[in-house]
């Protein structure tokens, strides 16, 4: 079962993807959701999750600060960004980072379970 962190300064888009999560059984497991970036940093380094869905805009850190300070870490964890800005210049730079996927809000339980599953095999 792989642990999920998710940071989102949205709390009730939070809920929606930690009752997401749980529906898909055994699979996941959601150990944490924080509402900012300073906040999501203690519970990856709490509990060193295997996936973390992250928004980018938010107060304090933004996602991409978030990404860039757990990578120099080197904690081995995995990064979906779902985010309700479009922007091009988003997707390149999360290509660069080496973000797993970048979904958009709204997102759908199909699309959700689709990009976790993916990333899940990409760890094993």
């Amino acid at each position: 079962m792989k642990k999920i962190v998710i940071i989102d300064d949205e709390y009730f888009f939070r809920q929606a993807l930690i009752k997401y999560v749980r529906s898909f059984k055994d699979e996941f497991t959601v150990v944490g959701d924080a509402g900012n970036g300073k906040l999501g940093i203690e519970l990856i380094e709490q509990y060193h999750p295997e996936i973390i869905l992250i928004d980018i805009s938010m107060p304090q850190m933004t996602g991409f600060d978030v990404i860039s300070y757990i990578q120099k870490q080197a904690l081995q964890t995995r990064f979906i960004i779902i985010s309700g800005y479009d922007k091009f210049e988003y997707a390149q730079k999360a290509i660069q980072m080496g973000v797993q996927d970048f979904l958009l809000k709204p997102v759908t339980v199909e699309s959700l379970h689709k990009s976790l599953r993916q990333t899940s095999e990409r760890i094993d």
